[in-house]
């Protein structure tokens, strides 16, 4: 009697549950394929009674990004709007919405190689500026997923310009105006591939699987403060072929920095400064100076044992970041 009251009590758990969901909701009908993202990203974002969609579609002979949305919660829905026109493959979005910003990131392989894209609409969905070439790189760049926090959007990505498959990161502080490097974020023999990126406060979160011990696992890493880079496994370079060698690392008392600033120096460009940055976990700068040359030698005796990260800044905006670590 009690095993059968168990499973009478199972049935009508079940049925509760069930019930707790709508009936499913077509939301296409064209005689042609229409997907969801199926590597990593969100293809739904909702704000307040406003929900936003978008999916690719080769109803046109080849795949574009469509898009659509529902202002009452999703009970009806507005017409599909077609976010993108080219002759290549454009596929695999990812959507984000803050207000009345919504942005889609895709891959568009229309310059020959894959590309990360991105456009935004500024007014809920209703109309959409101009497709943005986010990455420039001799590789593959595939499969963004972007997420925003405030005026902060955040989208990572895999990439094959190393060689393998690794991920990467950037970032945009005025809702997509403008954009920063690119980040790599992994150092792995084996593919780093479909990330995903979700940001609370000030903690950034991504998690992807990788193939570095020689079966696909789960990996994640945080940026605790949502600033400079933490918990990268190596030095971090962007496009613009700068990077920045510390040694000793560890470092007890002094570290040599030298900055790869081949292109400037080169050319002779003397009019661009260097501007070394030595900050703590949270954010806090101990430390400028301008480098000249390309390297120094720096008194890090002051500094306690623990994790730093050196930036290197010039005037034209670019950084590149390396963590440094003190023990004595």
């Amino acid at each position: 009697m009690k095993k059968l009251l168990l499973f009478a009590g199972a049935i009508l758990a079940t049925i509760i549950s069930q019930a707790q969901w709508e009936p499913d909701v077509r939301l296409t009908n064209d005689p042609a394929g229409s997907y969801t993202t199926v590597c990593n990203g969100w293809c739904v974002a909702a704000n307040g009674d406003t929900v936003h969609t978008v999916w690719y579609d080769n109803r046109d002979g080849n795949d574009e990004i469509y898009y659509k949305r529902s202002t009452d919660g999703g009970l009806t829905w507005g017409e599909d709007t077609r976010l993108t026109n080219n002759a290549s493959e454009s596929s695999y979005p990812s959507i984000a919405v803050s207000g009345s910003i919504v942005q889609v990131v895709w891959h568009d392989d229309r310059d020959g190689n894959f590309e990360i894209y991105y456009k935004r609409s500024t007014d809920g969905g209703l109309t959409w500026g101009d497709d943005t070439r986010l990455t420039n790189a001799s590789g593959d760049s595939k499969c963004p997923n972007i997420a925003l926090s405030g005026s902060v959007v955040h989208i990572v990505w895999q990439d094959s310009r190393d060689g393998d498959l690794e991920i990467y990161y950037k970032r945009s502080e005025d809702e997509g105006l403008t954009w920063g490097g690119d980040l790599r974020l992994t150092n792995s023999l084996g593919d780093s591939e479909y990330p995903g990126v979700a940001v609370s406060g000030p903690v950034i979160h991504v998690v992807w699987f990788d193939l570095r011990d020689g079966n696909e696992e789960i990996y994640y890493k945080r940026n605790p403060t949502g600033g400079f880079p933490v918990g990268i496994d190596n030095d971090l370079a962007g496009t613009s072929g700068k990077q920045i060698s510390v040694y000793p690392n560890p470092a007890s008392t002094h570290i040599h920095i030298k900055f790869n600033n081949e292109v400037n120096q080169s050319a002779g460009n003397k009019d661009e400064k260097n501007i070394l940055s030595i900050r703590n976990i949270v954010g806090e700068e101990l430390l400028s100076k301008q480098i000249q040359n390309g390297e120094s030698d720096i008194d890090v005796s002051n500094l306690q044992n623990g994790f730093y990260f050196v930036s290197m800044k010039t005037n034209k905006s670019q950084v590149n970041d390396t963590k440094l670590i003190i023990a004595k």
